[in-house]
């Protein structure tokens, strides 16, 4: 058995019985232990929806034991917890784990994981309680992680009142990720507001994620079920390629990678050069894509397109008009 060594202090008072005077005790004052806690990540550097491991070290440096000690980590805010050493309790954004005493010159160490899920600094901060008296306070160690968001991915940040950003601009492939943060109790529901059924997340409480790939160009607006602060929008232009030719080049305009859902149609509109309205180009498609070849001479050419249903007559907004320019 592992020998424990304390050096207690008793602190003794003067006590008066009839004419004499006696020394007593009057309490003992705690051990001394000068506790050295660290926290070290994984790495310093990871993707969004990637997991760190934090360490966490507490080594005494003596010269007492330390005792009814308890490790607390603040969790980084807006993190998933994956896993937990043994012996935790998780409340209000702590870890915590109680040992009963640290030894001299006995080190412990505790792990935990998490899953940060959104670009930005995360800041694990452990603190170290101790009944005895630490000579050098105060005793917390702290580390930051930069978290780092994928390629091809771009991220709203919804809470209870408001989601940030409210508009993206992306290209057609990109993937939106919806970071709900917040309360646990609280409940999120991403939709679309046009009624297509392109966007629905489910019910999803904090802290969690939902993504989705836009394979689909158009403006897409979208809600947050019972929030009317969180609406939000995503932007997808349709692609032309070339951007810019002569009038025997033929263009490939692209309005989608994959194919539509069932029922879903596109409707694309053209602007020629010196005209003042649009006009349909291909109305109720369902191609992926098409090849223009310039009939009205040089100049910039304008394309837009939406997403429809024929049967209930809903659509997405137009995207964004993508010009085509056409040389002498």
């Amino acid at each position: 058995m592992r020998q424990r060594f304390m050096r207690p202090v008793i602190l003794l008072i003067l006590v008066s019985v009839g004419s004499g005077l006696f020394l007593q005790p009057a309490f003992a004052v705690s051990t001394t232990a000068n506790l050295v806690t660290t926290v070290t990540p994984s790495s310093l550097v990871v993707l969004a929806n990637s997991e760190v491991t934090y360490t966490i070290g507490v080594t005494n440096l003596g010269p007492d034991v330390a005792e009814q000690t308890a490790i607390v980590d603040a969790l980084p805010a807006d993190v998933i917890l994956k896993s937990v050493d043994p012996g935790a309790t998780v409340a209000n954004g702590n870890v915590t784990w109680p040992t009963a005493h640290i030894d001299p010159g006995e080190t412990v160490t505790r792990q935990l994981v998490i899953e940060p899920i959104h670009p930005g600094p995360v800041v694990d901060v452990v603190k170290v309680r101790t009944s005895s008296l630490d000579p050098v306070l105060p005793n917390f160690a702290r580390a930051t992680t930069t978290v780092l968001a994928e390629p091809g991915v771009e991220y709203f940040a919804v809470r209870n009142s408001e989601m940030r950003p409210r508009f993206h601009l992306v290209p057609l492939g990109t993937t939106v990720q919806w970071n709900f943060f917040g309360s646990a109790t609280d409940v999120h529901e991403i939709t679309d507001v046009h009624g297509l059924g392109l966007i629905d997340t489910g019910g999803i409480s904090p802290v969690s994620f939902s993504r989705q790939t836009f394979d689909l160009s158009g403006e897409f607006r979208t809600a947050d079920a019972g929030r009317p602060d969180n609406a939000g929008k995503i932007v997808v232009p349709l692609e032309v390629a070339p951007s810019i030719g002569t009038s025997s080049t033929s263009f490939r305009i692209t309005l989608a990678l994959s194919p539509l859902p069932n029922g879903l149609v596109t409707d694309v509109q053209i602007r020629r050069p010196g005209a003042s309205r649009w006009s349909r180009w291909r109305h109720g498609t369902s191609l992926l894509s098409a090849v223009f070849r310039p009939h009205a001479g040089p100049g910039t050419y304008l394309f837009r397109d939406r997403v429809r249903d024929p049967g209930s007559r809903v659509h997405s907004r137009f995207g964004p008009p993508v010009p085509l320019t056409v040389l002498i």
